[in-house]
């Protein structure tokens, strides 16, 4: 048959299985030649009076083949099958002596084939319907032609049969499609509500960030506002004690209550420290920091020392090895982001138990729980896990809120601790992830990046013996006579000559009748020039001049210009021991 043909879709093949030859002829002179069959009609319809089969039953094509046998039309349907080129249709005659009968042929082409149409052609009633329907079962695909039969009724059901399949494969094919979409449209209803959920927990969690930035921005506003004074107040509280415990022996009954009111001040300078470290007025130097060097550091100081004293039942496991890891930050907010959770996982552990520290190199691509996506490269991984009770699964999204606590009173510090710790984390650009199971113990990680910044070898700073001055002549300049009566009480107890001034005019007025070796500049004064204004004054005239500033607010704006102009710097309220080593620094070391 033409190819333009097969591709027009009219060409319908069609077996025919019949042991004789003779019906072989009969159906091609039916179904192929059209001329003759014409003629054929038009004689039949005179003859008996049938009509003649409509021009439109005329228009298909058939591909015809034959089979004498049951097994042989079987073998040429599974050939059909195996090249792509089914059969529609199958004309099977009921008696194929010595092979299979019709039924067996059918059932046989069926296993093969079920979608084919099959027309059982018969001149004897050897089966009723009941039992072809109970041996073949029900089906649509089957009709019986009785022998001999008619021209008209063959080509008409070859037709018709014919275009069934084709019509059913055709739905087949459109159910197929539609089935296809409904799958691709329900995978991309499903990836879309997956998206959604996706972006509803991110909002959600910038909901929850958005939160906790307006709670600290209150409690910095707070603290703002009542840190000057509250330092100051805190000045005598930790300095008084310092000089009268000096005096003492600890047998003195006076040692211990003085020494509950020295660590109680130290507690409220802590809490107003961390107030105004998440208040932002403590802004953060960008240095590079070995970050290892100052956990080690840490470990080995008297904060770690302090805190396992509070704790004596715990103990640290450091896994951290040689390595150097730097991180571009400010080195004090480092300290305390370590300070912080380590005595927190300390603080969890209410009997024995052990704190667990490492520190390795972690290379981020992927995502972090409450980040989605995070930013690609090299981190520092900081962790600190410990053996404490754990964190119930509803408090996990509380932690980092300020003086959030389910810790027992006494045991607890500032209840600003974490949230310090996730708004240093947040401020050096590095994420922090926190697993914990009730009744079995906390680990928090932290990644901070890793910066190719060279660390800066620090400057040699005075040795922790002696101390004390040798006449050197100190004047302290502070608005407030409380600060100015305790610096003074502190550098005469000290072996220092020492004055003081209410204001910076004051000052300039002194140091042109006095020189002095020192000047402790408060930076915040009122009224009047303030100390980095001071500080300007005094070096156009004394360029060498030794100037120490105090201040509340750490490495603020003014702080660190007067940083730049080359004084020291001491953070109030101060104890005795840091003032001392600060004034042997700034006195005995060049300035930066």
């Amino acid at each position: 048959m033409p190819q333009n043909e097969k591709k027009a879709g009219t060409l319908r093949r069609i077996i025919i299985i019949d042991d004789n030859p003779d019906i072989h002829k009969d159906f091609a002179t039916i179904l192929t030649a059209k001329s003759d069959l014409s003629q054929l009609e038009s004689l039949e319809s005179e003859l008996l009076g049938t009509e003649q089969l409509p021009p439109k039953w005329r228009g298909y094509q058939f591909d015809l083949d034959f089979a004498t046998q049951g097994r042989e039309g079987l073998e040429k349907i599974k050939f059909a099958m195996m090249h792509q080129m089914p059969y529609q249709l199958a004309f099977v005659d009921m008696r194929m002596p010595p092979g299979w009968d019709g039924l067996k042929t059918i059932e046989e082409i069926w296993r093969v084939d079920p979608d084919i149409q099959v027309i059982i052609c018969t001149a004897y009633s050897d089966f009723s319907w009941e039992e072809i329907n109970q041996k073949l079962g029900i089906t649509e695909n089957l009709l019986i032609l009785k022998k001999p039969f008619d021209s008209s009724e063959v080509a008409q059901l070859a037709s018709t049969l014919t275009q069934k399949w084709i019509l059913a494969k055709k739905a087949e094919m459109k159910r197929d499609e539609l089935e296809r979409l409904v799958t691709q449209r329900t995978k991309d209803l499903n990836e879309s509500n997956q998206q959604l959920k996706r972006e509803m927990a991110e909002r959600r969690e910038l909901a929850a960030q958005l939160v906790r930035f307006q709670k600290m921005e209150a409690v910095g506003t707070l603290a703002a506002g009542v840190a000057h004074d509250l330092n100051n107040i805190l000045s005598g509280i930790l300095s008084y004690p310092d000089l009268l415990l000096m005096k003492m022996q600890k047998d003195d009954p006076m040692y211990r209550p003085l020494s509950v009111i020295r660590r109680s001040g130290q507690k409220a300078a802590a809490i107003v420290q961390d107030m105004l470290t998440l208040a932002r007025r403590n802004v953060a130097v960008k240095e590079p920091v070995d970050f290892s060097a100052l956990i080690r550091d840490f470990l080995d100081g008297p904060e770690c020392r302090s805190i396992l004293g509070y704790h004596p039942d715990v103990c640290i496991d450091t896994q951290i090895g040689s390595e150097s890891f730097a991180v571009l930050g400010s080195a004090v907010h480092l300290e305390k982001l370590v300070m912080n959770l380590i005595s927190n996982a300390a603080e969890s552990i209410e009997e024995m138990g052990t704190v667990t520290i490492s520190l390795d190199y972690e290379q981020l691509t992927g995502a972090l729980p409450g980040y989605g996506a995070v930013k690609p490269g090299g981190y520092v991984k900081l962790m600190v896990a410990d053996q404490g009770i754990g964190i119930d699964k509803d408090d996990l999204d509380h932690i980092f809120e300020p003086f959030f606590t389910k810790k027992k009173m006494g045991r607890s510090g500032t209840g600003l601790g974490m949230t310090v710790v996730w708004d240093t984390v947040n401020h050096h650009q590095g994420y922090i992830e926190v697993n914990s199971k009730l009744g079995h113990g906390t680990s928090i990680a932290v990644y901070l990046p890793i910066s190719d910044r060279q660390v800066e070898e620090s400057a040699s700073k005075v040795k922790q013996e002696d101390l004390t001055g040798r006449g050197e002549r100190i004047l302290v300049v502070d608005d407030v006579a409380e600060q100015r009566e305790i610096a003074t009480a502190i550098f005469e107890e000290l072996g220092y000559a020492a004055d003081a001034v209410t204001s910076g005019q004051s000052a300039l007025d002194y140091i042109e009748k006095q020189p002095v070796d020192l000047l402790l500049l408060d930076m915040i004064m009122d009224p009047g020039m303030d100390g980095l204004e001071t500080f300007k004054r005094v070096l156009s005239k004394y360029p060498d001049q030794k100037v120490l500033i105090a201040s509340g607010y750490t490495k603020s704006d003014r702080v660190r210009s007067a940083l730049q102009l080359g004084a020291s710097f001491i953070h109030k309220p101060y104890r005795l021991e840091e003032i001392t080593r600060a004034v042997k620094n700034t006195l005995y070391t060049s300035s930066p």
